[in-house]
């Protein structure tokens, strides 16, 4: 079973690096490899990831201490 994986995991690497895009017409824009002006908004993002990580350890650190509380008990 390792090996059929590691053989389709192979062949799939290969593939995906076989089929890279070409390169742009003479024609495109400036021909150069610059990236987009601009940014995207990831303030937003960070902002609710942080609070979602935040809310997730803090009711992990509850039901750990929930936990702890319930063996001291007995």
């Amino acid at each position: 079973m390792r090996i059929k994986f590691l053989l389709f995991a192979v062949c799939f690497l290969l593939a995906v690096n076989l089929h890279s895009q070409p390169t742009p017409p003479n024609s495109h824009g400036n021909n150069t490899t610059t990236s987009p002006s601009g940014s995207a908004p990831i303030g937003t993002s960070t902002a609710l990831t942080l609070s979602l990580a935040a809310i997730y350890s803090g009711v992990k650190l509850y039901r750990a201490k929930i936990k702890e509380n319930s063996e001291e008990e007995k």
